[in-house]
């Protein structure tokens, strides 16, 4: 609030629009976090048609959807008005991947286990009189 008084806001948000815009080129995370950020975007606009992992995840949880829109959009927002930039959708995705991970694993195994025959030879021996 003392910045606005005393008229420095606009130094202070474009320097720490400086320090998020340096964040982009701060090395192979960044340029990994960002490609998962299009890769995302991709799934949820178009292609949760043509992944069938994905497909099978939605029919399963209807929810995944609403749920990871809300992560990007999260990601998206905070790497705009944080200072730290991408790394916040950095952290974010150290907890979305696994998570995303697992539900893609789920999907992709088949959901029924094949039924064993029981082995003649585990059947109890019944005693002839």
């Amino acid at each position: 609030m003392q910045s606005v008084i005393d008229g420095t806001a606009t130094d202070t948000v474009l320097r720490k629009a400086g320090y998020a815009a340096a964040t982009v080129t701060s090395g192979f995370v960044a340029w990994l976090t960002l490609a998962l950020l299009v890769a995302a975007v991709w799934l949820l606009w178009r292609g949760h048609r043509r992944v069938r992992w994905y497909a099978r995840v939605r029919d399963e949880w209807p929810l995944v959807h609403a749920v990871l829109l809300s992560l990007l959009v999260a990601a998206v927002a905070g790497g705009l008005i944080n200072d730290y930039g991408v790394r916040v959708a950095t952290m974010m995705a150290f907890s979305a991947v696994p998570i995303v991970a697992m539900l893609a694993l789920r999907a992709v195994q088949p959901t029924t286990l094949p039924v064993d025959e029981p082995d003649p030879a585990d059947e109890p021996k019944v005693a002839d009189d």
